[in-house]
């Protein structure tokens, strides 16, 4: 059984922000009272979710079920995070580049780490209103640009300039996490401990662990678009040393090896073009 995932690409005004828009739940598969565990993975990206049906969601976190609110922000995740959907439950998201919500927003996320917070708390008093709005749009193209215009609305109030912060998080994404952070501090023209720290309070993780996550993010990428590649050329593809340590950095952020991983409806949900996968497995020895 399966919840149903689509995504949207964003315009291109908005494409330097936003890595994605996405829908995520339950279009009638689930029984009465049923529900269905999702793994959310830390691909780098932040998360403004906007639930579009009153049943009520929540997530794992120190295994205790928290109710999540009917907007919210997600900082940048570096492990997984278990959501459960009831039965009927619809959400929409924008997959947003963290950095971005500073130049959009002038919102610094790293005390939100591993965390979300309501959004009506990060985005002030008209953010109930795009909530509203989005939920009653007529179909998920009129949420994408509900959410497009209200990006770029806020873009051109800050009147965002680039900033070596930005800079840094682009070029990291750019070269798939291999940029060391000496070389990305170079490149930037600022020291690497200023980066650090900048990177910390602004983006919630070190920069030598963002270019982890773009690799990671990478290495799901091409897995899902070539189902039947082998860990050894995606570990290749995607900078790792070997095999091993691609499968190292897997379960640190999963908590389990690619196999087991990737043989889980849960994990299945998202990856619509992994069907050919399940057919592979038994070549894997991860």
């Amino acid at each position: 059984m399966k919840i149903a995932y689509r995504q949207f690409q964003p315009s291109a005004p908005v494409a330097p922000y936003v890595q994605y828009f996405w829908t995520l739940g339950d279009e009638g598969e689930l029984p009465e009272g049923g529900y269905f565990i999702h793994k959310c993975l830390p691909l780098g990206t932040a998360e403004i979710v906007f639930h579009l049906t009153d049943q009520p969601k929540s997530f794992k976190q120190a295994d205790k079920w928290v109710e999540l609110p009917d907007a919210y922000l997600v900082g940048v995740w570096t492990e997984k995070a278990t959501v459960k959907i009831p039965r009927g439950a619809l959400s929409f998201g924008i997959s947003i580049h963290p950095d971005a919500l500073t130049r959009i927003f002038g919102t610094p996320i790293g005390e939100l780490w591993n965390d979300c917070l309501d959004g009506r708390l990060v985005f002030g008093k008209g953010f109930g209103a795009l909530t509203a709005r989005i939920r009653e749009a007529a179909d998920d193209r009129e949420r994408v640009r509900i959410a497009e215009a209200w990006l770029l609305g806020c873009l051109n109030r800050q009147a965002a300039q680039s900033d070596y912060v930005s800079e840094a998080a682009r070029r990291l994404r750019h070269s798939g996490g291999t940029l060391s952070v000496d070389a990305l501090s170079s490149e930037v023209f600022i020291g690497r401990r200023q980066l650090e720290r900048s990177f910390k309070e602004f983006i919630g993780v070190s920069p030598k662990m963002f270019g982890r996550l773009a690799r990671f993010s990478r290495a799901y990428s091409l897995v899902d678009h070539n189902p039947n590649a082998s860990w050894a050329a995606i570990s290749f593809d995607c900078g790792y040393a070997d095999q091993a340590h691609f499968i190292r950095d897997f379960k640190a952020f999963t908590g389990e090896a690619p196999r087991a991983f990737f043989t889980d409806e849960a994990c299945l949900a998202t990856l619509p073009r992994l069907a050919a996968l399940q057919e592979s497995l038994a070549s894997c020895k991860s």
